[in-house]
């Protein structure tokens, strides 16, 4: 489908709209959302296109455990990716370049923060999307590791230094963590630079 210069949404699974496909869709040029899940969930969203949008493709409001692969997210005025609210959503092979902020998790219980991204196969304007939770193990990311986000959920011994964090909804985001060491980074043109949330021992 081409679903482009639309008032609102491209494409839009609301109140409940479960366990379908949204497969190889261009959705560009739309007011709103290229792509919009609202308050569904299990749904598999691949192969699509959502670009120059005010946002790519957003998860929000109880839209659990979905299948968000290979997805292209470029040049949308706000959000490549927005997860908000949402939880255990499975993230792998999506490319954001050129959005204002190509990548956020966002909610307000811990929940919300815990999603499945198991590998750095996530771009964002060419560097990869770090997400570690409930580990206990020394967690090193320094300049060579092309790290473009970082998300730290429920981890000891992190260590974050020397690193260059621009354009995403967090540089940095750490919580429920202790023993993080976040030193000699650059992080700029981001919604919120470096974030320590109910964080304990940390520099």
């Amino acid at each position: 489908n081409n679903v482009s210069d639309n008032q609102f949404n491209g494409l839009y699974l609301n109140n409940g709209s479960d366990y379908n496909d949204v497969l190889l869709n261009l959705a560009q040029n739309n007011n709103l959302t290229g792509i919009n899940l609202t308050g569904s969930s299990h749904n598999v969203v691949a192969n699509n296109t959502a670009n120059n949008n005010f946002h790519g493709i957003v998860v929000q409001d109880g839209s659990n455990r979905n299948n968000i692969t290979n997805n292209t997210a470029d040049y949308n005025d706000y959000y490549g990716i927005h997860l908000s609210n949402t939880e255990w959503n499975n993230l792998t092979n999506n490319n954001m370049t050129g959005n204002l902020y190509n990548f956020r998790i966002s909610g307000s219980t811990d929940d919300h923060f815990r999603q499945y991204i198991n590998d750095t196969s996530n771009h964002v304007n060419g560097k990869y999307v770090y997400y570690f939770n409930d580990t206990s193990e020394a967690i090193i990311l320094d300049e060579t590791m092309n790290v473009g986000t970082a998300y730290c959920i429920n981890c000891s011994n992190f260590t974050a230094e020397n690193l260059i964090l621009d354009h995403n909804g967090y540089g940095v985001y750490v919580r429920n963590s202790t023993n993080a060491l976040i030193t000699n980074n650059t992080a700029f043109l981001n919604e919120n630079g470096i974030i320590l949330f109910n964080s304990r021992n940390s520099t």
